[in-house]
């Protein structure tokens, strides 16, 4: 009882969260995912964002992993990042995507437990944005909270064994193989 190969997405900003992405996609390739993401891109004429769309337009699931930055913003004024470009356009997609938002505990209440979110961009245009992304996103979808790489990566592996256990929704509906058929 084999399964289809999956093509899995992974989004986030790259700078601050180049540990993260490492974790994820180490996690997932031992478990052979096919994981597609901005460090395997092939130098090419498209641009940027284009080759992105289009390697996420042939995927089955996103991963987007949401951090304290906006990472960089368009440079068509419409005040968007390139991590908000890829999701907008896997929710047009109708793709399932999987949410993951980074926490900290509070630096100067060592004693408090609690885990806060906190914006740390410094320019206001990209403030803004990181905001207006992430209050989408909360609207939009239910996203689980990590601290670390490992737990990070671990969250993605049980949200992945969750979603298959679900079938799959939204995955593509093509075999890969006469076995798979």
């Amino acid at each position: 009882n084999q399964k289809v190969a999956l093509k899995v997405f992974l989004s986030s900003t790259l700078r601050d969260l180049r540990p993260e992405r490492e974790a994820v996609l180490l996690a997932l390739r031992r478990r052979h995912e096919t994981v597609i993401a901005m460090e395997d891109f092939l130098a090419g004429s498209a641009p940027t964002l284009d080759t992105a769309l289009e390697h996420l337009r042939q995927s089955d699931i996103m991963l987007l992993v949401l951090g304290f930055e906006s990472g960089s913003l368009l440079d068509d004024e419409s005040g968007r990042s390139y991590t908000r470009a890829e999701y907008d356009e896997a929710m047009r997609l109708g793709l399932d995507v999987l949410v993951f938002l980074k926490t900290e505990k509070r630096r100067w209440r060592p004693w408090d437990k609690k885990l806060i979110w906190i914006n740390k961009e410094k320019s206001s245009k990209r403030r803004r944005a990181l905001d207006e992304f992430k209050a989408d996103v909360d609207r939009q979808q239910t996203w689980t909270t990590f601290t670390t790489p490992e737990s990070l990566a671990l969250a993605a592996i049980q949200s992945m064994d969750a979603w298959d256990d679900k079938g799959r929704p939204g995955a593509r509906k093509t075999f890969s193989s006469a076995f798979e058929y």
